[in-house]
């Protein structure tokens, strides 16, 4: 019963769609990656994304924050072979591991003392991306131009696409986040418990300086 009301629920309400254009407000964005163990896709990722940002407004100050909680492949040795000029590279060592939250933690913190150290924490946008996730251009900027258009806004989610889908299974996962997790988050929205799952996440530097 609980999953036949859920499904009416969320087929019953599906949020308006708005559309912004990025303005001439100049937003700094930091794409944040944890990396564990991710030798087969991470390469790919950085690439990618590199792709992206290279063709985001001038306007925006974009860079790739990866942080590698002491893998135990070669993606630390693919990281430092990157060319990428948006490609920052932190590295936690002693085996640490403490998790996801651990590592986002790590970059915020280095965010927040280094790169933005005098940047206006409104216009600093911290963005959660995994491993294996990727985002084109103008999904990106639309990102921006929400914040920079709505001025109340700490925090969005968004749908992220993945393409390691070598199995039957990664497709379902991946169906799942762009079909179902996506109409339970318009309902949460809607009944103003909106939620922020770990990849596709974008926030307000303040915001993730007040919630670790």
């Amino acid at each position: 019963m609980y999953f036949i009301i859920n499904l009416l629920l969320i087929n019953h309400y599906r949020e308006p769609i708005q559309s912004y254009e990025k303005g001439p407000t100049p937003y700094e964005l930091f794409l944040v990656i944890p990396v564990l163990n991710e030798e087969h896709v991470i390469s790919r990722t950085i690439t990618q994304l590199t792709e992206s940002l290279e063709q985001l407004p001038p306007t925006v100050h974009a860079q790739i924050i990866a942080v590698d909680d002491d893998s135990t492949d070669h993606s630390l040795l693919l990281l430092t072979q990157s060319s990428s000029r948006f490609l920052q590279i932190l590295h936690r060592t002693g085996n640490q591991r403490a998790g996801k939250g651990a590592v986002l933690n790590t970059a915020v913190h280095y965010i927040h003392k280094t790169l933005a150290l005098k940047s206006d924490p409104q216009r600093t946008i911290v963005g959660v991306l995994d491993a294996d996730a990727f985002m084109n251009t103008a999904d990106l900027t639309r990102v921006l131009a929400h914040f920079e258009q709505e001025p109340q806004l700490a925090m969005i989610q968004t749908s992220v696409n993945i393409y390691n889908q070598p199995n039957w299974l990664t497709k379902m996962q991946n169906f799942e986040f762009m079909g179902v997790n996506n109409a339970t988050q318009q309902l949460r929205n809607r009944l103003g418990q909106g939620i922020a799952s770990g990849n596709g996440q974008f926030v307000r530097l303040d915001l993730a300086l007040q919630n670790p």
